[in-house]
């Protein structure tokens, strides 16, 4: 039996209807289930987008799985780059084709300054198949202390690089709230959109939304149109 979903956010949870993935959701937790959130985000936008849209929640994985907080947003697990590594990262990007270069401390970001508490770096570029590129470059010469992600936007044509520390990913965050609770990796469902969200997907064979990108639609055991609907069918089968 499944006793929790984690999701995807932006392409996720938001696609489609949010009014009607947050009853699902609500439902599901009333039915005494957990559900956590796996983002790129930091603390402080979730907790803007929080307000807006009240998705009760026992976990959220943010900045790709480099800061976990639990339900009340206590910080369980972090992860840094270290500040002089993340100094000559810096410096090294200057010379790489990419834009928006942005640093992200445990709770929040700051574009063009590194923090002391670097947990995860992005920046844009100028098109998908650029960001791979730059991407390959960026793995070869750090794949021993970063986790390098292309990624791409159904909203916009741009291609996106997202660095986080080893041993932190959106897979890795998954791992940690399902140690957390003890649970196997048949306890749970995972579901999402995003390129930094296949190897999650793949790994507890889980589920894409219909807006997915074509190589997580390519992994997923199934494709439902919300996260409601995978809730809905998931209630069904008890």
């Amino acid at each position: 039996m499944v006793k929790i979903i984690l999701s995807g956010y932006d392409g996720t949870l938001l696609f489609g209807s949010i009014e009607k993935n947050i009853k699902a959701v609500h439902k599901w937790r009333a039915a005494g289930r957990k559900f956590g959130i796996i983002t790129g985000r930091s603390l402080d936008s979730m907790q803007r987008q929080l307000a807006k849209y009240p998705l009760e929640h026992d976990y959220m994985g943010l900045n790709n799985g480099a800061v976990m907080v639990d339900g009340s947003h206590n910080i369980f697990y972090y992860q840094t780059i270290h500040f002089d590594l993340a100094w000559v990262l810096a410096d090294f990007l200057t010379k790489l084709p990419v834009d928006e270069v942005t640093f992200w401390g445990v709770t929040g970001s700051k574009m063009h300054s590194v923090p002391y508490d670097t947990t995860k770096i992005s920046m844009k570029t100028a098109n998908f198949e650029q960001a791979k590129q730059v991407a390959k470059q960026l793995s070869d010469m750090f794949s021993d202390r970063f986790i390098v992600t292309p990624m791409a936007k159904q909203a916009d044509n741009y291609g996106y690089i997202e660095i986080v520390p080893e041993d932190t990913g959106k897979e890795r965050a998954a791992a940690r709230i399902l140690s957390r609770e003890g649970l196997g990796g048949f306890e749970v469902a995972i579901i999402g959109e995003a390129y930094d969200e296949l190897e999650m997907i793949k790994k507890y064979s889980g589920y894409a939304v219909d807006n997915a990108t074509p190589e997580v639609k390519a992994v997923a055991t199934r494709i439902f149109l919300s996260v409601a609907d995978l809730i809905d069918e998931l209630i069904a089968e008890d």
